[in-house]
């Protein structure tokens, strides 16, 4: 696309920030018909015309082909950490230290992309939040390129709605298929509970890495690979691919992803029932993050009252009610830990606890999916058998035959 096309859509996007009309913009400048064709891109209009129409908007035209290389070599550079999850603070801050001069450049469709990934980065979980970066980027749609199409499309995938996010991810991956959009695309399924699906895109995104040289995404497809492998019950393939993921962690120097990996082991051997193995896991999985410290006493005391060692169990809930505080959000799993590990689970409130655990949203699938095998067994011992069918359809596992 040439600088005059880009700069006609410039003209336009910042003619409608401020609300003026063709008409109002152009007078003594040119014609209409001749303002709406630059604006369209179908003509180039000439330096002089261009800087005229930028005076109207109050606004300078920044066309310096010195600035334009270095801010276009910075935009670059953001992008390409971006997507290989290294650093790029100081990128950031000089996209923004220079953003009122690239919104009047060529470039500004890069640095309003950069703009909404900034937020996208800040407000992860807040759609609203780089909604008006995203209706502003909508005037410049029919002139992107690929590479921007890709980057737009890539950024309305925070979407509170599933359907649209994945709408919005496989539209980016037409424009560039590359293993952070596979990656997105296939945890979009993961964190549905789609691990068919999840299991396919993960697998497209580890290949794609290793020919990107990306190892973050190498890293993060497999883990995700091997939590599926936990939810299909197949023991082999789960510790196949965490061996890999804790391997590539450990290159990285990311300890924290070796505690993960322990954790999700010792929480799938409890969903086993098989506690020995859970309980050797979740002790290696200890750390210092109040949040995980918290969720591993929780299941530490599980385990050790499933293998009738009360005096260990009493240790793990008083360490995790002691740090309960801090973390208000982990308050209802404290509950019903301590309602299991005291035989109170024929009490009306352990069940509604359980429901609300197996629903809150605000949790990854794998979450709600621990506690709704606890509920499930709590509906089959109320011989509430509909609503064990149910939530065994909504989870995907076992009902058994004989109800």
């Amino acid at each position: 696309m040439k600088p005059s096309t880009i700069t006609g859509f410039l003209i336009r996007y910042h003619r409608l920030k401020q609300n003026i009309s063709q008409e109002g913009l152009c007078k003594g400048i040119c014609v209409v018909s001749y303002l709406s064709k630059i604006e369209q891109g179908i003509v180039c209009a000439s330096d002089e015309i261009i800087h005229q129409l930028f005076h109207a908007l109050k606004l300078t035209y920044h066309d310096d082909a010195d600035f334009l290389a270095q801010a276009k070599q910075t935009l670059y550079d953001y992008f390409e950490k971006y997507f290989m999850q290294e650093e790029n603070i100081q990128e950031a801050n000089e996209i923004q230290k220079h953003r009122e001069e690239l919104l009047c450049s060529p470039l500004c469709v890069e640095t309003l992309l950069a703009c909404a990934f900034m937020k996208f980065i800040v407000h992860h979980f807040d759609p609203t939040a780089i909604e008006k970066e995203q209706q502003e980027l909508t005037v410049f749609e029919p002139m992107m390129s690929d590479e921007q199409h890709f980057l737009y499309h890539y950024v309305c995938s925070i979407h509170p709605d599933f359907e649209t996010r994945l709408m919005h991810l496989k539209k980016a991956g037409n424009y560039i298929s590359c293993s952070p959009q596979r990656y997105m695309l296939g945890y979009r399924y993961y964190e549905k509970g789609f691990h068919d699906e999840a299991l396919e895109y993960m697998n497209q995104a580890y290949s794609l890495a290793c020919e990107e040289g990306n190892v973050h995404v190498m890293m993060d497809a497999v883990l995700i690979i091997g939590n599926c492998y936990c939810n299909n019950y197949n023991e082999k393939l789960m510790c196949h691919y965490y061996r890999i993921a804790d391997r590539i962690a450990r290159s990285l120097k990311k300890q924290d992803i070796h505690y993960t990996i322990q954790y999700n082991l010792g929480s799938t051997y409890l969903q086993w029932k098989q506690y020995d193995k859970a309980k050797a896991y979740l002790l290696a999985s200890l750390h210092n993050e109040i949040f995980d410290q918290i969720l591993t006493y929780q299941k530490l005391a599980l385990v050790s009252f499933e293998l009738n060692e009360h005096k260990e169990m009493k240790h793990y809930l008083e360490q995790a009610d002691q740090l309960i505080d801090k973390e208000p959000s982990l308050s209802d799993m404290n509950d019903f830990v301590h309602c299991y590990c005291s035989n109170n689970i024929q009490e009306e409130h352990y069940l509604k606890l359980l429901e609300k655990l197996s629903s809150d949203t605000s949790f990854p699938y794998g979450f709600q999916k621990f506690y709704a095998l606890y509920l499930f067994e709590a509906y089959m011992k109320r011989r509430r058998y509909k609503d064990a069918l149910a939530l065994s359809v909504k989870f995907r596992f076992d009902f058994p035959d004989k109800c």
